[in-house]
């Protein structure tokens, strides 16, 4: 992640190396020694943005490979009207290890990474757009702030941090989410479908639903999907800054070992990008997950026959408001929160697992050069 000091250091040997230049204009080695120096630095940032979208595609791909069953569970448990309960006698799924038996039952074990293909683009692109553009949009946010230090204390640029990061953070969700949507579009609809399929790949379903629906179809629930991601995005970002500083004032290392057994060695180490990645993704989906249920019931619009009637009730939406409205109406608020209990588990172990391989691919490459 982007670091305050190192951006003030660089700012200070770009500061001292064109002071130097302006000093002795007149010699050619001074203006020569700034240029390289700058030109050093540009070329090291661009590198770096490189590392950043290398390591935001590779972490964003393994985690979805590990947490993609937990991602079929949530999804069925949110489009599904009938309520999630054990007492229920009307309801497909009615609990958590009932939903996940029932599956492989009837689907087989398979059926759990449903939709994988479109989910890896998914996750992909969007962990690509996702730490990248939050590094680049933190550290330009940043600098700038340090270059107007005229009229902005470096007291006042280290409090506002939180707040750059959220913003930032608000930012990369967003062109993520522009970047990815109609993967997500497409994994939803493949994982709800039953049989016989309507979707068999992910190329072929691209196809027919930029054919039968246009660009709409593939942008369908965009609006909540952004409603939910932006803040969700900032706060996650937010967060797991502010833990992590907290972690690094008491421990002042970037892992900590604890024993789990009698004998001297057996300890486990628990990675602060982990640890602080998990408490954030917890935090975060917590205080936005009733918009991404909205949004999965929108992504589904038009795609009803598909779902047919094995997975019970299917209601056509009108729109966000209608969704809100009719969601109250017939089933009562609990239901913004169904499948969230998979769904907090998911994100997280995702946040968690995204965050510690991000961090971890982008030493290796930085160390690599």
């Amino acid at each position: 992640m982007v670091d305050t000091n190192k951006i003030y250091d660089n700012f200070d040997e770009t500061k001292s190396s064109s002071s130097l230049s302006s000093s002795t204009s007149t010699s050619s080695s001074s203006k020569l020694l700034s240029s390289s120096i700058l030109s050093a630095t540009a070329k090291q940032q661009q590198k770096s943005n490189w590392h950043y979208v290398i390591s935001g595609f590779l972490s964003g791909c393994a985690t979805r490979f590990i947490c993609q069953p937990l991602d079929v569970l949530k999804i069925r448990f949110q489009l599904q009207i009938e309520p999630i309960s054990r007492s229920s006698s009307i309801s497909k799924y009615r609990s958590l290890t009932q939903t996940f038996s029932c599956i492989i039952k009837e689907e087989t074990v398979f059926a759990l990474w449903k939709g994988h293909v479109s989910a890896q683009m998914l996750s992909g692109i969007y962990g690509m757009a996702y730490f990248s553009s939050f590094e680049i949009l933190t550290r330009l946010t940043l600098k700038w702030l340090i270059d107007h230090e005229e009229i902005i204390s470096h007291k006042y640029v280290m409090q506002s941090q939180p707040l750059v990061h959220f913003i930032c953070g608000s930012m990369a969700g967003f062109t993520g989410t522009l970047l990815s949507h109609p993967f997500d579009v497409i994994r939803t609809r493949m994982v709800s479908q039953s049989e016989p399929k309507t979707y068999h790949t992910t190329g072929q379903a691209f196809m027919t639903i930029a054919k039968h629906e246009g660009r709409v179809g593939l942008y369908r629930g965009f609006l909540p999907t952004l409603m939910q991601i932006m803040p969700f995005s900032g706060a996650q970002f937010a967060t797991y800054n502010i833990f992590k500083e907290r972690w690094q004032q008491y421990y002042h290392a970037d892992h900590l070992a604890i024993n789990i057994g009698y004998k001297h060695g057996h300890e486990i180490h628990i990675q602060s990008s982990f640890f602080c990645g998990a408490l954030s993704g917890m935090v975060a989906k917590f205080l936005v997950y009733p918009l991404d249920l909205v949004k999965k019931r929108l992504q589904i619009r038009g795609f009803e026959t598909g779902r047919g009637n094995k997975f019970g009730k299917t209601v056509h939406y009108e729109g966000f408001i209608h969704c809100i409205t009719h969601t109250i109406q017939t089933e009562n608020l609990a239901a913004f929160y169904k499948g969230m209990i998979p769904s907090i588990f998911k994100s997280t172990l995702s946040t968690a697992l995204h965050f510690w391989l991000y961090e971890s691919l982008v030493k290796k490459l930085n160390n690599s050069d």
